[in-house]
């Protein structure tokens, strides 16, 4: 009988530890689920932020392109030399804007896949 109640208290005292080491995992895996989720949605706003800066950068990139646009056509306008080489120099400047574009179009439609 004694036998059964040292082997019984021993099970129990096993038990027992084994309860505490559950409830110690626990709390470390609670702590790096709040740890993961705080680093979760600092990268959501991360993220956010980037994308409301593309936008305002593609708004001021196609009010740059609208004026370009209009100063190449009141360039045409211009019969001269100086027009001449002033229309040039916007034209690339204007080349170099629709290429930056669809460079990132590009960019845009690879990240939808």
């Amino acid at each position: 009988m004694k036998a059964r109640y040292a082997s019984a208290e021993k099970n129990v005292k096993n038990l027992n530890l084994s309860v505490d080491l559950l409830k110690k995992e626990s709390i470390k895996l609670l702590q790096r689920a709040a740890l993961a989720e705080k680093e979760m949605k600092y990268g959501h706003n991360e993220l956010m932020n980037t994308g409301a800066q593309l936008q305002r950068l593609a708004k001021s990139s196609y009010k740059v392109e609208a004026r370009a646009s209009d100063l190449i056509d009141r360039l045409r306008d211009i019969p001269s030399r100086e027009a001449l080489a002033l229309r040039a120099e916007a034209s690339c400047l204007f080349d170099f804007k629709l290429e930056a574009t669809e460079i990132c179009a590009g960019q845009t439609d690879n990240e939808d896949l």
